[in-house]
């Protein structure tokens, strides 16, 4: 399974947030809040590979014999990607490889930038705190376009369900809603009920 480097994942994000219109920091003033975190970036060759399942298999299961010569190894290995408890074993095994490494599973690297954008929302808020700004209680939002119309539609369509920020409507149900609402990507004004939800009832960077 593939991993992305934490430091990918981190420069990825904040290239994106720079090209969001209005943003106020740039990728130099955001790495400076990141090192007031917890969130650590572990200072690694930018060409470390990730360990697979089939290596930790391998380191196993070799008898001696050299590292291209697998061959005795392909019906068992088959034969272990078929046992879902098998390979989970071996997959548990590279995942914290990987995590040595300073790298996570790409399955994990939305929740990683979750928590990244929450730690530099909640140092935003202690600014704030203390250039004496009044910090309301509202939802985050984690996502990196808090200014577009679908995304607005979207957070507002949520909170009009009751639902949570981070809930995920299915496609079909997102596209009738849409119908709806009369919902046009390409007409975004003040006339419309989502316009700049995010940032008139949520905290974001």
């Amino acid at each position: 399974m593939p991993a992305v480097s934490k430091a990918v994942i981190t420069k990825t994000l904040f290239d994106e947030l720079e090209k969001v219109e209005g943003f106020p920091y740039n990728s130099e003033e955001l790495y400076g809040f990141l090192k007031e975190t917890d969130f650590k970036i572990p200072k690694k060759s930018e060409n470390v590979r990730a360990t697979s399942a089939y290596d930790c298999f391998l380191k196993e299961n070799k008898s001696g014999k050299g590292f291209g010569d697998n061959s005795n190894l392909k019906d068992l290995w088959s034969s272990i990607k078929s046992d879902t408890d098998q390979l989970e074993k071996y997959q548990n095994i590279a995942n914290e490889m990987n995590k040595k490494k300073g790298l996570v599973d790409s399955n994990n690297a939305k929740s990683s930038n979750a928590k990244l954008i929450s730690q530099l929302i909640s140092l935003k808020q202690e600014q704030s705190t203390l250039h004496g700004k009044l910090i309301e209680n509202k939802p985050y939002f984690y996502g990196k376009k808090p200014h577009t119309s679908t995304n607005n539609y979207k957070q507002w369509k949520l909170n009009s369900l009751n639902l949570p920020p981070n809930h995920v409507l299915s496609k079909h149900i997102l596209a009738q809603y849409k119908i709806d609402d009369h919902f046009d990507q390409k007409i975004y004004t003040s006339a419309q009920p989502w316009y700049n939800y995010i940032s008139s009832h949520m905290t974001h960077i």
